[in-house]
């Protein structure tokens, strides 16, 4: 049975305060972090970060909702779900996956 779907988001970003993604401390610089940005200078928001936002609020949620994810640890990679058979991941690991 394939369980896999293919989910397209669209995200509309406002900033209410900086933008603080950056690629690491600058040298010489009073900034803490360098600010990603692409060819046409736009930043530059990771799907790694927005995946974890998204996964963090879906937690969240699912606990409110008295789904069972307390033995799926995540962002630690050696305390999430390590099945490799689809019934035995958390809730969250099936949507957004695990290592």
């Amino acid at each position: 049975m394939n369980t896999q779907k293919n989910v397209q988001i669209k995200v509309t970003v406002i900033m209410e305060t900086p933008f603080s993604i950056g690629a690491g401390t600058l040298p010489g610089s009073l900034a803490d972090k360098g600010l990603v940005r692409d060819r046409h200078g736009w930043p530059l928001l990771p799907g790694s970060s927005l995946k974890g936002v998204l996964r963090h609020q879906t937690e969240r949620l699912a606990r409110r909702l008295t789904h069972d994810v307390t033995l799926c640890q995540a962002p630690s990679p050696e305390r999430m779900c390590q099945s490799t058979r689809y019934d035995d991941l958390c809730l969250l690991c099936r949507i957004f996956g695990s290592p």
